[in-house]
């Protein structure tokens, strides 16, 4: 695949300003995902954010291209991009925007709209109709992505690389390919390929690795997303067939799917379990994860201990769900260390040990006496819930400085202080006042 073509740096005052916007506007969707509109803290956010996009347009409009992980400003990338832009790039790309233009900073009602659609999950906005369908605003211009396109077969017999495909699910460009045709390392469309295993098995290892592009790997969420969107853009292409070769189609992609990590695995049975995976009346988790064979499991499992050097709380919680049957787990564990035994981590001289370890946490594991159905389900929607919240950045640095600023040691000096003042000045005991003032005076 060709090298990315370098982007034009975005200059530092303009880069500055884009950056405020970001954190105004992540700051933003979250007040309006927590409170009810007409709360002081919605008019609020509003305020500071269409402040924020007065100075950003000061020069002129704004077009932003949404990709993965960052914004690119006119066709410009700023190159020291702030955290803040980043994770706004990943709340409108979670949302499938794929392009924000901004002429002016717009009525303040118009944002109000986008932000409470930016609050609400990304699966209960797509099946209301989508973002740009629900979105009534009329100053800010909204570019929705559509991943069924992704799967079209390209006019002229152009090939799409596995690296392109993955880059184009997660935003970052790569174009058509290499244009020689399909081979080992190509496909022409995803549909092409569904009953290619090996394929299909390579593209879930890129999403595992570096997301197709040399990056850091995408989270399990993010992981179990981009599978989504693919199994969702197979059902649309074959929307109005009849359901049993819309099942058999996305059965083909149990192999890509049983290549996820344990934490993505989970992550996908969770939204099988919450009913966010549904489309055309289709389950596609079920269609898929679900329909996994006794050796598309063991391979998963066998993988997951090769990557983790072991078993793990998530991958039992997934090969429970996946073989739900006792009598079968031991057949499918069986084959799983067959494997297991072929890989690197089955030539060492403890792997019989390692292996009766996972036998036994797969076999065995339960969370059911700490934790109740519903809470579980609860508890796996609250993990991404929790990872935003720990990556949220959208605090200038001025109000991080002053946060940090009031636990510095002077400051708990004086906090201390200020305490033995107040005892001195609550102390009735004369003895117990005349020590505290030898502390205070000392």
């Amino acid at each position: 695949m060709a090298e990315a073509t370098p982007r034009t740096p975005l200059a530092t005052d303009l880069a500055d300003r884009v950056t405020e916007f970001a954190r105004s506007c992540k700051g933003a969707a979250r007040t309006f995902s927590m409170y009810p509109d007409g709360h002081p803290a919605v008019s609020g956010a509003v305020t500071r954010l269409v402040g924020a996009i007065g100075k950003a347009t000061e020069s002129g409009s704004l077009t932003l291209t949404v990709l993965n992980d960052r914004l690119l400003v006119n066709a410009a990338e700023p190159q020291k991009p702030d955290p803040a832009i980043g994770e706004l790039a990943a709340l409108l790309y979670s949302h499938l925007i794929g392009e924000l233009v901004i002429e002016t900073p717009g009525d303040p009602d118009s944002w109000q709209v986008l932000l409470r659609l930016l609050g609400r999950p990304p699966e209960e906005v797509r099946e209301g109709g989508g973002i740009a369908a629900l979105f009534t605003g009329t100053s800010i211009g909204i570019a929705e992505l559509d991943y069924a396109d992704i799967l079209k077969e390209r006019q002229g017999g152009t090939a799409a690389s596995l690296e392109s495909l993955m880059a184009s699910l997660l935003g970052g460009g790569g174009g058509e390919g290499s244009g020689d045709g399909p081979g080992d390392e190509a496909l022409e469309s995803l549909l092409k390929t569904a009953d290619d295993a090996p394929q299909l098995r390579k593209f879930a290892r890129l999403l595992n690795s570096s997301g197709g592009g040399g990056s850091a790997a995408p989270a399990p969420a993010e992981q179990a997303d981009t599978v989504l969107k693919l199994l969702r853009a197979v059902a649309k292409h074959f929307e109005g067939k009849p359901r049993e070769e819309v099942q058999e189609q996305l059965q083909n992609m149990t192999p890509m799917v049983g290549e996820l990590s344990a934490e993505a695995m989970t992550e996908l049975l969770g939204q099988w379990e919450a009913g966010g995976a549904v489309e055309g009346g289709v389950n596609l988790v079920e269609a898929t994860a679900g329909q996994m064979g006794d050796d598309d499991v063991a391979r998963f499992v066998a993988g997951s201990v090769q990557a983790e050097g072991g078993s793990t709380d998530r991958l039992a919680e997934a090969f429970q769900a996946l073989v739900p049957e006792g009598d079968r787990r031991k057949q499918v564990l069986a084959m799983a260390e067959e494997h297991a035994a072929d890989s690197d981590i089955g030539q060492s001289e403890s792997f019989p040990d390692l292996w009766n370890n996972v036998e036994h946490m797969l076999t065995s594991y339960s969370d059911e006496p700490f934790v109740s159905t519903d809470y579980a389900r609860e508890l796996s929607a609250a993990r991404r819930q929790a990872v935003e919240v720990d990556q949220t950045s959208d605090d200038p640095p001025e109000r991080i400085e002053a946060w940090m600023g009031s636990v510095a040691d002077g400051e708990l000096q004086e906090m201390d202080f200020q305490l033995l003042v107040d005892l001195l000045s609550l102390e009735p005991d004369g003895d117990r006042w005349r020590d505290i003032a030898n502390v205070v005076t000392g």
